[in-house]
């Protein structure tokens, strides 16, 4: 494909392809392409998008208020691409209790599907 494809990535490594998953059909492919532009940060790509210039992968919580308010459009709405990987995280040198009860509540919501979880 050569389009201007942009891709957002928080380790800089660059990605050739990517998951599709239909929402209807179930239907999965894998999408093959050379990025044009390497982003790390999600508000540029936003940005992007906004100007006219590219289509973007776009994480749903960058994009939800711009489609909302009609500015951007879903191209592809009954598809999912790729994963995303988000990590719940803390520092470890400054625990108090309520932080604590959080995450005890949080890992009391995965026990039941997430027997190997742990408060590391």
């Amino acid at each position: 494909m050569n389009h201007n494809w942009v891709v957002q990535t928080t380790d800089n490594r660059v990605v050739n392809n990517f998951a599709a998953h239909n929402l209807n059909t179930g239907e999965q492919t894998v999408i093959n392409y050379q990025p044009q532009f390497l982003l790390s940060n999600g508000s540029q790509s936003l940005s992007m998008a906004l100007s006219n210039q590219v289509i973007v992968l776009a994480p749903d919580y960058f994009a939800k208020h711009e489609i909302e308010r009609g500015n951007l459009i879903e191209v592809l709405p009954k598809w999912e691409f790729g994963e995303s990987h988000l990590y719940l995280i803390r520092n470890p040198h400054l625990i108090n209790q309520l932080e604590q009860e959080v995450v005890d509540f949080i890992l009391s919501l995965f026990a039941d599907n997430c027997k190997d979880l742990d408060n590391d």
